[in-house]
């Protein structure tokens, strides 16, 4: 901004501030919702780790068993992915429509593998809840430590 404008200009384009938000959010709720669900990444998740495993809580709601996938790539990424089908009936005049349906894909990138063949996975009130173990060469062992004279501690 130029040192030369004056205090009046500068209060005239501070004003035009909230018609321009207003406006920005008109054009954004007239675009397709498709924006929306690569903007807002999808599912929403938790992901907790723990000396033997992953915890990973990922929201789901309205979805079914059939409607998601769980698939573990090279041992440390999580992939979920599935469909969501549009709501209702297509009839009538939606006055809101915010829940957007149609294809995700959400991957996880884990710091260490995990053994793809005991992962669990369960759908529970529209949270999907993963447990994924840590493979034995990256969980944490115990090493005896023997003393002087032989003897394990």
């Amino acid at each position: 901004m130029s040192p030369n404008v004056s205090l009046q200009a500068l209060l005239n384009r501070l004003g035009r501030i909230p018609s321009d938000v207003e406006e920005l959010m008109t054009v954004l709720a007239s675009k397709p919702r498709e924006w929306w669900m690569k903007a807002v990444p999808y599912p929403l998740v938790n992901v907790r780790e723990e000396a033997d495993a992953f915890y990973v809580e990922a929201e789901v709601p309205g979805l079914t068993q059939d409607q998601i996938e769980v698939l573990i790539r090279s041992g440390t990424e999580v992939v979920l992915q599935g469909e969501r089908r549009p709501a209702g009936s297509e009839t009538g005049v939606w006055h809101y429509r915010e829940r957007g349906d149609g294809r995700f894909q959400r991957t996880l990138t884990l710091p260490v593998p995990v053994d793809a063949a005991k992962v669990e996975a369960r759908l529970d009130h529209g949270v999907l809840r993963l447990i994924l173990p840590k493979t034995e060469a990256v969980k944490p062992h115990r090493v005896p430590v023997q003393g002087a004279n032989g003897e394990v501690n």
